[in-house]
């Protein structure tokens, strides 16, 4: 796949509930936006609240679209990055012509392979044409490191290896993330090293994104890295300040928009107020409250939780 004949790249990252997809994939997202790429996410959640390790209904996933010029998550995915079977057999169809499948052979056995209905045989026949498989030995290169947890930075730093990143803003996305955690920073440091040397020791072919010196240097525009979350918290303090009303937030903590009650308990000092409360039927009412107290009454959810703030509602 040549991507720097493309304009813009979009990769998948996918694993079992628990494996940091949604971490690694906004720290990917992160060190793209600071060569100066646009960038647009999409998270995916499993549905259950903790679905059975390797099942189907557990896979979690967060996809990455990156260019010159991106207004949407994309569709056809040219780099899939999958921790697990079942994290691969839920989203090749989304794999475009010519694309790659990057996943941790250590975990593609025959008993998972089972678990996720593949052909053990033949796992990944299904794959659209000219497509490339590329294996890395990830559980078994982080059981050494004794870093079982940090699978995800591993796949992260081949795949930047991959694509020419330097690999000192790899390492300044994770100071950024656990710089107050050492122990932790230490740990992924050496899992981010390791990959980036096992990369190197077998000469992998690197496929480099457009990223040149001058997007580094551009100083006339500056980019900002918003979640939806963020940015919908930005758009409520406006409005609070539009109309001179105090913002108040009653919620109870449901993903992904448990984030827009962790960002404007931020915002106190700017007479923010933000609540948890002890369940969804008790936020909604607090945000009712407030309402009628002369605020600007917010409550937020996703998912299950509308069903509860229905209840207050009515």
């Amino acid at each position: 796949m040549q991507m720097t004949e493309q304009k813009d790249v979009v990769i998948r990252f996918c694993g079992d509930s628990g494996d940091g997809m949604q971490l690694v994939g906004t720290m990917f997202s992160n060190i793209m936006s600071r060569l100066g790429y646009q960038v647009f996410t999409y998270p995916s959640y499993p549905a259950d609240m903790r679905a059975p390790k390797d099942s189907l209904s557990g896979v979690s996933s967060f996809q990455v679209h990156f260019g010159t010029q991106v207004s949407e998550p994309g569709d056809e995915v040219d780099v899939l990055v999958c921790l697990n079977p079942a994290s691969y057999k839920t989203n090749y169809r989304s794999v475009r012509a010519g694309g790659i499948v990057i996943y941790d052979e250590t975990v593609f056995d025959a008993r998972r392979l089972t678990n996720a209905q593949m052909d053990a045989d033949n796992p990944f026949g299904e794959l659209p044409p000219q497509c490339t498989v590329w294996p890395l030995p990830v559980t078994s290169r982080c059981a050494v490191l004794e870093a079982a947890k940090s699978r995800n930075v591993y796949l992260l730093g081949c795949l930047c290896y991959y694509l020419d990143v330097d690999e000192a803003l790899v390492q300044a996305e994770l100071e950024g993330k656990f710089g107050k955690k050492p122990a932790v920073l230490e740990t992924n440091t050496a899992v981010l090293q390791a990959a980036y040397n096992f990369c190197t020791n077998l000469q992998i072919d690197k496929c480099p994104v457009v990223h040149t010196a001058d997007k580094r240097a551009d100083n006339a525009t500056t980019l900002t890295l918003l979640s939806g979350c963020q940015a919908a918290c930005r758009g409520l303090m406006k409005a609070a300040d539009a109309v001179s009303r105090r913002l108040f937030l009653g919620s109870y903590p449901i993903t992904p928009a448990t984030d827009i009650l962790i960002e404007l308990e931020k915002q106190r000092k700017h007479g923010v107020i933000a609540v948890q409360a002890e369940d969804e039927i008790a936020g909604c009412s607090m945000a009712v409250g407030a309402a009628f107290g002369g605020l600007i009454g917010v409550t937020s959810t996703s998912g299950p939780g509308m069903c509860l703030k229905s209840e207050a509602i009515n």
